[in-house]
């Protein structure tokens, strides 16, 4: 295992969530000193009432080097998307700016950003997404990670302070929630899916493969500055994901062929359009500038992870 320098403080915001979890408990494992921020109340950590742009950060910051900026609100409120746009305007835009400003402020050295690759759009066609394509956000969450960045750049200009974003794609691994989840039900129910000639290309990244690049950007002076897209080293079908899953849940899988117009049609109808980028859709990242960028290779193969995975849910 890789020596650390132990005199650094590593602040991680969103401690109770996915990654802000999994990433301080490999912390703890390496023996690196970390603080925890987070709104949930429990034991060892430094709570934090709310993120927004008038939250005050300077007493959680006392000491801190690095901060992994993790929180942020990812929940749609399907009803009401003016709600929907100022909620993540405020958390994921405005919050993560007051605290990127109050960080510099308080001689914090690096910040980064966990971002998403929605900010370069919902999909790559037939061209992976790169970390120097336009962005192109298309929803209210993805619209307030680029704003975020946005502002986070600007800051960095003033030279107080490097600033490392992290966009990475889908994250799978032991207590996901969202899309891996439902597969793994649709997957033990045995029904028949119609995704016999699906060729589309999918990017995604296992949490502990997520976690172990964030520390290596903490200490890499190569990450500063950079916008890294970050996924594992594989790329996929939405049909060979889940015959791979379906390979982990001991469970046979049957595909049909379903005309991929009359598929999309079918979709819509049962106001599903939503479905139709996630099953049929591509999105696939070129990771190569990640990789060259902190010399970085990851550590658990894409079969291990959906593996540990798999095993978890079940």
């Amino acid at each position: 295992m890789k020596k650390y320098n132990s005199d650094n403080l590593i602040a991680i915001t969103g401690t109770n969530g996915f990654v802000g979890s999994a990433l301080s408990k490999e912390l703890s494992l390496r023996k690196i000193n970390h603080k925890k921020l987070q709104r949930k109340e429990e034991d060892n950590v430094t709570v934090i009432d709310s993120i927004g742009p008038n939250t005050q950060w300077a007493k959680a910051l006392v000491g801190v080097d690095t901060v992994i900026h993790c929180a942020g609100f990812a929940h749609q409120n399907k009803i009401n998307s003016q709600i929907n746009f100022l909620l993540y305007d405020e958390i994921n835009h405005k919050g993560t700016i007051n605290l990127a400003k109050q960080a510099a402020d308080q001689g914090v050295k690096r910040f980064i950003f966990i971002s998403s690759i929605k900010v370069n759009g919902e999909s790559s066609y037939e061209i992976p997404f790169t970390s120097k394509d336009e962005v192109n956000p298309k929803d209210p969450y993805s619209i307030s990670k680029q704003k975020a960045e946005k502002g986070l750049k600007k800051i960095a200009k003033n030279g107080k302070m490097e600033i490392v974003i992290i966009r990475p794609p889908l994250i799978y691994g032991p207590g996901a929630k969202g899309n891996f989840k439902k597969l793994i039900k649709i997957i033990n129910l045995g029904l028949p899916l119609p995704l016999k000639k699906i060729k589309n290309k999918r990017s995604f990244i296992f949490i502990d493969n997520l976690v172990d690049f964030i520390i290596e950007c903490i200490y890499s002076p190569s990450a500063s500055g950079k916008t890294l897209l970050i996924s594992d080293d594989i790329v996929i079908s939405t049909k060979d994901l889940i015959e791979k899953m379906a390979f982990h849940l001991n469970k046979k899988i049957f595909f049909f062929y379903c005309p991929k117009l009359l598929l999309t049609f079918a979709l819509k109808m049962i106001g599903k359009k939503d479905l139709i980028r996630k099953l049929l859709g591509s999105l696939e990242i070129d990771n190569y500038s990640a990789y060259e960028t902190i010399k970085w290779k990851p550590p658990y193969s894409f079969d291990e992870g959906i593996r540990k995975t798999i095993t978890f849910e079940n």
